[in-house]
């Protein structure tokens, strides 16, 4: 009974820092913050029935148009900024779900949500009215659902995609998933196909009913001719990055940035870099496994979702960012876990635990550019390690 009780006190406790470092603070920039400056208006728009185009499917802008309602309506910014914050803080939560559907083993499941946890980039999307936090949590509680053979796994999974339309990266490793785990072809074709289908067009329903000017192809059509019209390059955007630089954060990207009377309030979209590298260590190490009959299924299922979620982006074309990596950094910390789970077992018990503290260490230190906290210009320097980092 003590054991299992620590094991939850243990998960409590990621489960509050996570909350409480997103929750933090919440509303001290009460400006728009990056892409604030269309997402929240965008949201605004959905409750004030405002016409408008975006470029990404609706369901993201719902759920923080909801977020402001229930806020009490007024557009400010913890009204804007809540609901992201508290879906953000599940994300640690629903990775060690999954990794524990995938493995039963508890511990593998602790160590990998509070990787997650550890991230500072997944820490900074939380606290903006952005929209990727949404795309990973509908991604992973579908999956989730798919390990556990739910046929209403396709609900989350449509949903996802109708957050932004690389969500159906998670459609596709779900219907791998289901096609190992010998789902019968009803449950398939109904679960993971004409629900996810469903799922994704009913979220167009209340956009279309406020914006009436374009059917639903001829808004696709103009949304995948924006996307292709962006070009690439630091021209674009001077925050662009290449896909194949992102699991070296090479290129974070500057989301707020004042400088007044002797201090820096910086606001940097970046990962953790102590997390990122040894995430990018484990994969590179663990890939030649997969060739192997007797590969974990957890090893199988996680590097699988990581190489779904980062490769497709080589063949696109348009300024893509660092935030993009996200979701297959989700992934990475399932295998790194795997890793040390491994490692511990096989009797490297220090080891292990440096590798384990090393994550929470470098959070700390780099938590103030995630929080947007003053510094000195020489403590700020400190952070920025790599000059393409500013």
């Amino acid at each position: 009974m003590g054991k299992r009780w620590g094991y939850w006190s243990l998960w409590g406790a990621i489960w509050g820092m996570s909350l409480g470092l997103r929750f933090w603070g919440l509303g001290r920039f009460d400006e728009f913050v990056f892409d604030e400056v269309y997402f929240a208006k965008f949201a605004h728009n959905y409750l004030q029935n405002i016409p408008f185009f975006d470029g990404h499917p609706p369901l993201g802008k719902y759920l923080i148009a909801l977020g402001i309602y229930i806020a009490g309506g007024g557009f400010h910014a913890w009204g804007y900024r809540w609901m992201n914050a508290l879906v953000g803080s599940a994300i640690p939560l629903l990775t060690g779900l999954l990794a524990y559907e995938l493995s039963r083993h508890r511990w593998l499941a602790l160590v990998a949500g509070y990787l997650v946890a550890t991230d500072g980039l997944l820490l900074v999307e939380s606290r903006y009215a952005l929209i990727n936090v949404h795309l990973m949590a509908l991604g992973l509680l579908g999956q989730w659902l798919v390990l556990r053979r739910q046929v209403w796994a396709g609900v989350f999974l449509g949903a996802s995609a109708a957050v932004k339309w690389n969500g159906l990266a998670y459609w596709f490793g779900g219907l791998l998933a289901a096609m190992k785990l010998r789902w019968r072809w009803v449950p398939l074709v109904l679960g993971l196909f004409l629900l996810p289908l469903a799922t994704y067009l009913l979220t167009w329903w209340p956009h279309l009913r406020q914006n009436p000017e374009r059917d639903l192809l001829a808004l696709h059509r103009d949304m995948l001719s924006a996307h292709t019209r962006i070009g690439s390059g630091p021209d674009v955007h001077p925050y662009c990055s290449a896909w194949w630089s992102w699991p070296l954060m090479l290129r974070p990207l500057s989301y707020y940035y004042q400088s007044h009377d002797g201090w820096v309030t910086h606001v940097q979209a970046m990962g953790n870099p102590v997390l990122w590298w040894l995430v990018l260590a484990a994969v590179l190490f663990s890939l030649p496994q997969l060739r192997r009959r007797d590969c974990p299924w957890t090893l199988q299922f996680a590097l699988g979702n990581y190489l779904l979620q980062w490769l497709p982006w080589a063949l696109i074309r348009r300024c893509v960012f660092l935030y993009h990596y996200l979701p297959a950094l989700v992934f990475g910390c399932v295998v790194l876990a795997w890793g040390l789970v491994t490692l511990w077992q096989r009797g490297y018990q220090r080891v292990t635990g440096a590798l384990l503290a090393l994550p929470a260490i470098a959070l700390a230190f780099w938590l103030p550019v995630y929080l947007g906290l003053p510094l000195t210009p020489t403590a700020w320097r400190w952070r920025f390690w790599l000059p393409s980092w500013i």
